[in-house]
């Protein structure tokens, strides 16, 4: 996840940058006399591996936090749902500072965090920024570069290990490649934006089919990813790419995504031949792709600020995902092989385990899981990772075993009560069970809480209108920035029509969708059939006019159609009718699901269907 500061806001935060790394004592030390021989001091911060995500946990002011271990964030940030828990004073950022991420600009703000837990030291008085969109998997905030820079970094995350390192002494390159062996070193220099600052984005030069880019080594972004006007660059033709729909990241909006075919890519020394990633349709300032976290699974990389230098070992194992294509040219005697865990260590196995899950290495995930489980049979979280390995494997009886165990366990585990809760709220599940669920999490977290929008789409499942009314309205008052705000405000809107209540509020959900700037088509297409409710056709046909001209829906078409028919345009209203059936046969099947048709006569009315937009 990529976090940029304007210049105004790195004068700002340089001095609590400073401040941070003094407080801890953490400090890298000047080169010392050639006589000294090289000594790395290590501080070690244990990593999990949650749904493609790094997650370090911290606490803020006494209270435990999962944290996203993040590269590519200039400083640490904290959510809004976190800083209401904690009730921290929010402070303007400086007039006409701004924050750009992946998909546009963030409205930020700032906070004090009296006390930070971190690495075994208590650090006082940090400032942290506040806002962005809410990552889920259970993550509070961001580590960032102001905490990651405190030392050298070493990136493990094959062993879920994130390492801060302090050289002393005559260090030279060998030293900090120090487990590569015989194994080749790639050795990258930084393209240094700042020389005077030591929190600098890993930027590097790389070579995609021949022509030079520029790469963000980014641990916060799940998979690597080119930018569309680089990949074009690159002789990436548009017959070649796949769509991929969309993706969004700390910034506000959406941007399309694609995959396609890369001949060869080059890292220094590093040649990877036929692959396939992904092209956003985003643009950055300061680079024109991503190294995600699948680049960083596949090696362990040391980030010496000494030498500006990123010194990088392969560890054996396919650098993009399966069915990206072969790895070409690169041999597995050429890497450097992690080295056996201690098979007693059931948090180092459990660290590994998440890794290869989040590697798609599903038999290697469930081997240490296993054991993990078997040496640790009372730590929930053994039980919970290895729920989400059975669900990948499609094993449902095995996943929902498994959360049961981590429940008892620990009661206190939202995340697996809620993927538990997809068992039990399915048709052929357990409804009071459910219900008993959601109470649980309803006492249990704050109202600011990220899991409430999905508790409300549970709630919706279950046909029960005013909880999955109350539970939507939590999570849209205290998330008004997030990403996800135009499907929370959808989810109610349909959720208003299909019970036919409190339409007026129903089409005011639907325009604050449809009006947003992370705004979709279908969001359109939905706006479009509120206003064909409350009987303002003219209003409708403007909303699916403006759907049909970004992407021709049979939703979007089979409302056009009775828009045209209401004002007066039998003929026309019978041609968009009519494309629409020929597009999805069972259309009006569909929308009597979505509550935008009556249901047909004689029939029972039909559940909630699935959230997500209407194919």
């Amino acid at each position: 996840m990529s976090h940029t500061p304007t210049g105004p806001l790195r004068r700002v935060l340089k001095a609590a940058c400073i401040a941070t790394c003094l407080a801890a004592g953490l400090t890298t030390a000047p080169p010392a006399t050639a006589a000294e021989p090289c000594k790395l001091q290590q501080l070690k911060m244990p990593v999990r591996l949650v749904e493609q995500r790094p997650v370090a946990q911290i606490t803020l002011n006494g209270v435990e936090k999962q944290m996203l271990v993040d590269s590519g964030a200039f400083f640490s940030v904290i959510s809004h749902a976190t800083a209401a828990q904690l009730q921290l004073p929010l402070r303007a950022l400086p007039m006409g500072v701004q924050v750009r991420g992946f998909t546009g600009d963030i409205e930020m703000k700032r906070a004090r965090v009296e006390k930070v837990g971190l690495l075994g030291a208590t650090l006082a008085n940090i400032e942290f920024l506040v806002g962005g969109n809410e990552i889920g998997a259970g993550i509070d905030g961001i580590i960032g570069r102001n905490f990651l820079s405190f030392g050298d970094t070493e990136y493990d995350l094959a062993h879920g290990v994130v390492r801060l390192s302090f050289p002393k002494g005559d260090c030279e390159e060998g030293h900090y490649a120090h487990w590569a062996g015989e194994a080749p070193v790639i050795v990258v220099p930084l393209q240094l934006q700042d020389r005077k600052r030591n929190n600098n984005p890993l930027l590097v030069r790389v070579k995609v089919n021949g022509v030079n880019l520029t790469a963000l080594l980014d641990t916060g972004a799940p998979t690597t990813s080119i930018e569309l006007r680089a990949a074009q660059r690159a002789g990436i033709e548009e017959s070649q790419m796949r769509r991929a729909g969309f993706t969004g990241g700390a910034g506000s909006g959406r941007a399309r995504v694609w995959s396609a075919p890369v001949d060869r890519m080059e890292i220094a020394t590093q040649r990877l031949n036929n692959s396939r990633i992904q092209v956003t349709d985003t643009q950055s300032p300061d680079h024109d792709m991503i190294l995600g976290l699948d680049y960083f699974l596949a090696h362990r990389i040391y980030l010496s600020q000494r030498e500006d230098k990123l010194y990088i070992t392969w560890n054996g194992q396919p650098v993009f995902p399966p069915g990206s294509g072969p790895v070409g040219s690169l041999d597995t005697s050429m890497a450097a092989l992690p080295g056996a865990l201690n098979p007693q260590d059931a948090d180092a196995l459990a660290r590994r385990g998440a890794a290869s899950l989040a590697a798609g290495q599903l038999d290697s995930a469930l081997q240490d899981l296993n054991s993990a489980a078997t040496l640790a049979p009372t730590v929930a979280e053994h039980f919970f990772t290895r729920a989400r390995i059975h669900l990948a494997q499609r094993k449902p009886t095995e996943a929902r075993a498994d959360l049961d165990e981590a429940l008892r366990l620990n009661p206190a585990l939202p995340e697996a009560r809620l993927m538990r809760l997809r068992f039990l709220a399915s048709p052929r599940g357990d409804r009071s069970a459910a219900l008993q669920d959601l109470a649980l999490l309803d006492g249990q977290l704050p109202p600011s809480s990220h899991l409430r929008l999905e508790m409300g789409r549970t709630y919706d499942t279950l046909q029960l209108a005013p909880e999955a009314t109350r539970q939507f309205g939590l999570w849209i008052d205290t998330h008004p920035l997030d990403a996800r705000l135009p499907e929370a405000l959808l989810a109610r809107c349909l959720l208003r029509l299909r019970t036919n209540e409190a339409l007026p509020l129903a089409v005011k959900d639907c325009e604050a969708a449809a009006d947003n700037e992370s705004a979709l088509p279908h969001h359109l297409d939905i706006a479009g059939w509120a206003q064909l409710r409350v009987g303002e056709a003219r209003t409708a046909l403007r909303r699916f006019e403006r759907a049909t001209r970004k992407e021709a829906s049979a939703v979007a078409l089979y409302g056009r159609g009775l828009a045209h028919q209401r004002l007066g345009s039998p003929e026309v209203g019978e041609r968009d009718l009519a494309r629409a059936r020929e597009m999805n046969p069972r259309i009006e099947d569909l929308l009597r699901r979505m509550g935008l048709l009556p249901p047909a006569a004689g029939s029972a009315p039909a559940p909630a269907p699935a959230s997500g937009p209407p194919p």
